[in-house]
């Protein structure tokens, strides 16, 4: 599996493996690496290399169910509508 960083990411799963083998302390790690000692710490003890997934647990549909009601439906593009050109009148 390729593993894709943020343009910020510090460490790479070398790196976090490297921690977490070391027996150096939390202050000569995170000097030689030159990474913050929270980070160092955090990868010590963290049991895994990889990322922690970023998507939702429980995905909710993207997709707009039909309105029921016809009324509603007009109230409801009508809220729109205002939201988006508060300059326009409706009757």
């Amino acid at each position: 599996m390729v593993s894709i960083h943020h343009a910020n990411a510090k460490t790479t799963a070398r790196v976090r493996k490297e921690i977490q083998d070391s027996d150096e302390t939390i202050a000569q790690l995170s000097e030689r690496l030159s990474l913050n000692h929270k980070t160092v710490l955090y990868w010590k003890h963290a049991g895994r290399v990889t990322d922690k997934k970023s998507e939702p647990r429980n995905p909710r549909s993207m997709v707009l169910t039909p309105c029921p009601n016809f009324w509603e439906h007009l109230y409801v593009t009508g809220l729109i509508l205002l939201a988006c050109h508060p300059d326009v009148f409706i009757c």
